[in-house]
């Protein structure tokens, strides 16, 4: 099983149904800009443990935070996106493990970089587009338990 792919169709999967937009992973302008919002969860079986995280361009995460919550982006506060990139964390991990079959202990999302992680992970990175344009990206790191 590829955790990468099964985390791409997750991530399009609750983008699409909570978050109402629809991410690539190709697109034509590859100009993502260092002001980020990002948040991360762990996940652990007795075989593999894996870190989910996504990072967002911080204006899309606040048309994501104001789709999600149903307002205007210029009402949206900086702790509503913060609820929001953890929540999205969150029901990442919950697709990931709904499509995996496997039974993990999931820790709470964080908001935030995370450490960088203790012992021989492999890490993979996705970019993620949204009409072609970069708006993020999403990192799945894994190792055996």
């Amino acid at each position: 099983m590829s955790w990468v792919e099964l985390t791409k169709d997750a991530i399009s999967e609750v983008m699409e149904t909570m978050f109402f937009n629809v991410v690539e992973f190709v697109g034509d302008e590859d100009n993502l800009t260092d002001n980020l919002a990002t948040s991360h969860i762990e996940l652990e079986s007795p075989d593999v443990r894996l870190m989910l995280m996504v990072k967002f361009d911080v204006e899309f995460a606040k048309q994501v935070t104001a789709d999600f919550l149903g307002l205007i982006p210029e009402e949206v506060e900086e702790s509503d996106v913060e609820d929001c990139m953890k929540e999205l964390a969150n029901m990442l991990a919950g697709s990931v493990i709904a499509r995996s079959g496997i039974k993990f202990v999931l820790k709470l999302p964080v908001y935030g970089e995370p450490e960088p992680p203790d012992g021989d992970y492999t890490c993979s990175e996705t970019p993620l587009f949204v009409f072609g344009s970069r708006v993020g990206t999403l990192t799945v790191c894994e190792r055996a338990s």
